[in-house]
């Protein structure tokens, strides 16, 4: 998601395309079957083609907000790790506090 400490996205302009080519094929069908003196069925594939669209743009907006929240959690815990001790905490500290943890749990619940 980032490269070079900027953030990757899909332009605004590549997203617009894709919502139009997916909004042309339902009003293409509706279109259709209006022609075709079919009036509930076309407006029901329209209704339908809009509450779909809404639904994946809403959905496609929540998981981008998402993947951006993450990345930017990801970004300040790395730049605080740096900060606290550099590479060697991370590599294995984290097991040996778990273990100690562990062993500190042992000796005050003598039963397991």
């Amino acid at each position: 998601m980032i490269q070079g400490g900027k953030y990757l996205s899909i332009s605004k302009k590549q997203i617009f395309l894709f919502y139009a080519l997916l909004a042309a094929v339902w009003l293409w069908e509706s279109v259709g079957e209006l022609s075709r003196n079919n009036l509930a069925a076309g407006l029901l594939l329209f209704f339908f083609g809009a509450g779909f669209l809404a639904a994946l743009y809403g959905i496609q907006s929540y998981f981008s907000k998402m993947l951006r929240l993450y990345q930017s959690n990801l970004t300040k815990s790395t730049a605080k790790g740096r900060k606290a001790g550099g590479e060697g905490r991370r590599a294995g500290s984290k097991g040996l506090a778990s273990a100690n943890i562990r062993g500190k749990n042992r000796s005050e619940n003598p039963s397991t």
